[in-house]
């Protein structure tokens, strides 16, 4: 998705869009990655997936919160759970398989060039636990796009942010949002070594 992002916004970037937050971004060999290389792509696994899916929905849906809780933690805010519920359908799941699916044959090599020609208007933002970005991911763009802003989640925070994190997250972007408009955000080369992957 963040690739499409840039592609879309490239032709916008040098004047009516001042910064583009990048979080936890898909940048580099999707398929390749922790939770890639977990996901099903084929007809079959769609098929049983997406199958599964479909009967799960046909529950009632106080044992669909149930199960959501169960595998996400009795703790996920209820708002996350009703959400998380209406995604469980047969359709859902199958075009979230179909997306990553293409995804995954889409996004292999790092687009330096577009990093590269608009790192002045980008803040690429990566979490220490997540699967579909990983650290190694954050490490080669900084090696290859040294010019980039790179920032280091400090909270765990998770890919799938916006079941628990989104208030926190939330802060993370307006700070970088309210420090455009006062012209304070430093380049990489002004940033402490010490706290380079900091926030």
């Amino acid at each position: 998705m963040c690739v499409k992002i840039l592609d879309r916004l490239s032709p916008l970037l040098g004047s009516r869009i001042h910064r583009v937050l990048l979080l936890f971004p898909t940048l580099i060999n999707i398929g390749a990655t922790p939770s890639g290389l977990k996901q099903g792509t084929s007809v079959c696994s769609r098929m049983i997936s997406s199958g599964l899916a479909g009967l799960v929905s046909c529950l009632p849906s106080s044992v669909r919160h149930w199960g959501i809780k169960s595998n996400e933690g009795p703790d996920l805010p209820q708002k996350s759970v009703e959400s998380t519920d209406r995604f469980l359908s047969s359709n859902s799941v199958s075009n979230a398989i179909f997306l990553f699916k293409h995804e995954a044959e889409e996004i292999k090599e790092l687009d330096t060039q577009v990093l590269r020609a608009h790192a002045d208007k980008l803040v690429l933002y990566f979490g220490t636990t997540d699967g579909w970005a990983p650290l190694s991911h954050r490490d080669e763009i900084m090696e290859k796009v040294p010019e980039c802003r790179v920032l280091t989640d400090q909270n765990e925070t998770p890919h799938a942010f916006s079941l628990r994190h989104s208030d926190y997250v939330a802060d993370v972007c307006w700070k970088e949002i309210v420090a455009v408009f006062e012209n304070t955000v430093p380049g990489p080369e002004e940033v402490p070594e010490g706290n380079r992957y900091c926030l």
